[in-house]
């Protein structure tokens, strides 16, 4: 089982600890860590230019194996994988007590879906698979693919100049219903409609988005990648 782990820095925990219940994530028993689709760990900002960094974990039954997989595709040392753009990724083992729990059929799932943002889709994708994730949706376009982890959580990359790791998640409930819910514990939000879908948008402490994707359900101009 493979699981997506997003550890985010910040300078005001208790702004997330308000707010991720509220979109439907859980405690779990390691302080700071939550869980819903994949898991999110909330770390203090150790300092100023740490506020609102993401971190990438891929939690797998064997990390040793999965290591010798993306060797071959990316620079690989002791727990970690790094592609040539400077993205790392840690490689950890999945541990019963970390994983994700499991909801019912048509259950409101909230999902961590860090973005993964470079020029080349390349190496990322192949980085991904090697990982042990698989693939989903796929942009006509070729700006936009992501992957889910049969654990739980996913991970997207996004065709961009500038390389960078961004937390955002994935909801399949009612956007709508989320914003008066996320006012009632002091958080701003916003829904937009996008070209391919809805996004939540919420003003975040390290003063940019969290960006909340809905479940995309209209395909123009996109491809699934996981049906034969």
């Amino acid at each position: 089982m493979t699981i997506v782990h997003a550890v985010h820095h910040t300078s005001d925990i208790s702004w997330w600890e308000q707010v991720l219940p509220v979109l439907g994530f859980s405690t779990t028993d390691h302080p700071g860590t939550w869980a819903g689709g994949g898991l999110l760990t909330i770390r203090q900002a150790g300092a100023a230019d740490q506020d609102g960094a993401t971190e990438l974990e891929v939690l797998v039954p064997d990390p040793a194996s999965a290591l010798t997989a993306a060797d071959k595709v990316a620079h690989t040392a002791q727990e970690t994988v790094r592609a040539t753009d400077g993205i790392t990724i840690t490689v950890s083992s999945a541990v019963d007590d970390l994983r994700t729990p499991t909801l019912d059929s048509g259950q409101t799932q909230v999902a961590v879906m860090p973005i993964w943002y470079s020029p080349d889709p390349d190496q990322p994708l192949a980085v991904l698979s090697a990982l042990g994730l698989a693939p989903r949706l796929a942009s006509d376009a070729g700006s936009w693919r992501d992957f889910t982890a049969d654990g739980g959580g996913q991970v997207a990359w996004h065709g961009s100049p500038s390389v960078a790791l961004q937390l955002s998640l994935e909801h399949s409930g009612d956007l709508d219903a989320l914003v008066p819910a996320l006012a009632e514990v002091g958080a701003n939000a916003t829904v937009v409609d996008e070209a391919y879908n809805r996004t939540l948008l919420i003003d975040a402490p390290h003063g940019a988005k969290l960006w909340v994707n809905g479940t995309q359900q209209d395909l123009y101009g996109y491809t699934r990648m996981d049906q034969g």
